[in-house]
Parts: structure tokens; C-alpha cells; sequence
């Protein structure tokens, strides 16, 4: 990375702290750039939020499936600032947690960008984050994606809320990847791996593609860092 490169991603770090530690700030802009989602601000009966490719989608849509019609679920939250509203709201939510490393290679695959960069939106992200942490339901990825019932039931005793399944487990994750595929089908027909919210075959060989850019001398610091800060939140997770 070239000075230039360098001093601009500390800029960027600067500016993202400034504005996503001020939720009020950020509502401003983001209504000025129409990239305020209006769904945020109706009445929400649960959110799933967390950095980005850490299984938010798959976690919503099963919520919203196994739930009977008219619970509102928003999910595929990904901004420090609209967190923090969520847990001044006290609203339930799931907040996932997934390892750096998983998360950069993941989200390089879906935008094809490097994965220095999603590193270093992970270690801005979380660090906004970090002394709120104690307050966040925060659920480890791989209880999301493998114990998604241990997790709504972990849900219920940390809100003292009911969630009534409305359908069996198997049918909410069938309609699940429906949903996801759905999703991520292109008018032709052809599925975009790039943006799939499951694991495949084709998004694993993107992913290994990528396994060269970790190697970096740059990239392992601030995996390092990322890490770090991963370690911090795991403190917190509840135990499923």
C-alpha cells in the first residue's frame, strides 16, 4: 500500500468514526444521499444486525419465516449508528459475530474488492462498537448458522419475550433458502454467487482465490488488529 493509499484509509477511518458514533449525524446524511432505509424507523418487532456476511440474512429471513404473519423483522443492518439506535430503542435483536477473517474473505468475494479493505471496515466497525458490546445480544456465527433455535430460545430468556414458531424448523429453514435464492437470482435465471447468502461450491472457490491477498505483510497486521478486537466481543457472547 502506498503512502497515499495509507494516509487516505486513515481519513476514512476518521471520518466513518466521526459520523457513525453520532446516530442523529448520520440520519442527516444518509436522508440527503437517500441512504436511509424508511423501514428503519416503522415499528420493528426484532433486528438482526452485524457486519456485513456474517449470516444477518439467513438469521431474518428464518425469524420472519418461523414467526406467524405480521412480526416485523429488519435485518442486513450494517452501520455502527444504526445499532446504537437500536439499543437505545431496546428493541430484541441478534447482534453475529463472525471472525475477521471469514467476514473480509466473504464480503471481498461479494463487492470483488481487496480484502484489506474489509478488514479495515471490520476493525472500524467493531471499534465504534466496542464499548457497547455488554449491551449487544451477541451470538457467534456458528451457533447463528448451525443452533438457530438454541439461539431464538437464548433470545427469549435475554428480552423475556415469546417467539411462537408458527411452522416447524425444517419448514422455516426450507422457506429460508428459498428466500435467499430468490434473492440472489438473476432475471436470466442464473443464481449470483457473488452475493448468495449460503454456502456453495462456486462462492469457495472465490474465496480460495483470495487465500494469496492474506499473505500480505499490511493484510496480517490488521487481521492481527481485527482479531483483537473479534477476541473483545466473543467476551460477550451469550452461551448457547
Amino acid at each position: 500500500m502506498s503512502a497515499k493509499q495509507k494516509l487516505l484509509q486513515i481519513f476514512r477511518s476518521i471520518g466513518r468514526s466521526a459520523v457513525w458514533k453520532n446516530p442523529r449525524l448520520y440520519r442527516a446524511l444518509g436522508l440527503a444521499r437517500k441512504r436511509y432505509p424508511k423501514e428503519f424507523d416503522a415499528p420493528q418487532d426484532f433486528f438482526v444486525v452485524g457486519f456485513p456476511r456474517s449470516s444477518n440474512t439467513y438469521c431474518g429471513h428464518f425469524l420472519k419465516s418461523s414467526q406467524p404473519q405480521g412480526f416485523r423483522v429488519l435485518f442486513q443492518l450494517h452501520l455502527p449508528p444504526m445499532i446504537i439506535e437500536v439499543l437505545d430503542r431496546g428493541t430484541p435483536h441478534i447482534f453475529v459475530l463472525r471472525h475477521p477473517k471469514e467476514c473480509a474473505r466473504s464480503y471481498a468475494v461479494m463487492l470483488g474488492k481487496p480484502v484489506l479493505e474489509q478488514l479495515n471496515y471490520y476493525i472500524d466497525f467493531h471499534t465504534c462498537l466496542l464499548g457497547r458490546r455488554d449491551r449487544l445480544f451477541i451470538v457467534r456465527f456458528e451457533d447463528s448458522t448451525n443452533r438457530i433455535m438454541d439461539v431464538l430460545e437464548a433470545a427469549e430468556k435475554r428480552f423475556s419475550i415469546q417467539l411462537v414458531a408458527s411452522i416447524s424448523p425444517d419448514e422455516a429453514e426450507k422457506r429460508t433458502q428459498q428466500e435467499i435464492l430468490k434473492g440472489t437470482t438473476d432475471p436470466d435465471g442464473t443464481v449470483n454467487h457473488r452475493h448468495f447468502h449460503l454456502p456453495s461450491d462456486e462462492r469457495a472457490k472465490m474465496a480460495a482465490c483470495l487465500e494469496i491477498e492474506f499473505l500480505d505483510a499490511l493484510v496480517c497486521e490488521r487481521l492481527k488488529v481485527a482479531e483483537g478486537l473479534h477476541r473483545q466481543f466473543l467476551e460477550h457472547a451469550a452461551k448457547i
